[in-house]
């Protein structure tokens, strides 16, 4: 199982990049270990998120489309 911390680790250690939640590297963030990246272009992304009948979301799914809804242009 892959996790943030694995994540954040690789990305100091200079092995690539990374998508996390902003509250999961704000310290990381502020200690000046991580920065954000500003060198995209923004694009229009279709998520769909299927679950099996009776599952219910994880709180961090939620946030994940929380953050899509708050950001991404709807056209």
């Amino acid at each position: 199982m892959f996790s943030i911390e694995a994540l954040k680790q690789f990305v100091m250690g200079g092995m690539g990049y990374g998508v996390a939640l902003k509250s999961a590297v704000e310290l990381e963030i502020l200690c000046g270990k991580l920065k954000y990246w500003n060198g995209f272009e923004s694009y229009i992304v279709t998520t769909n998120v299927m679950t099996r009948p009776a599952e219910r979301l994880s709180k961090s799914v939620w946030f994940f489309l929380d953050h899509l809804n708050e950001y991404l242009p709807n056209k």
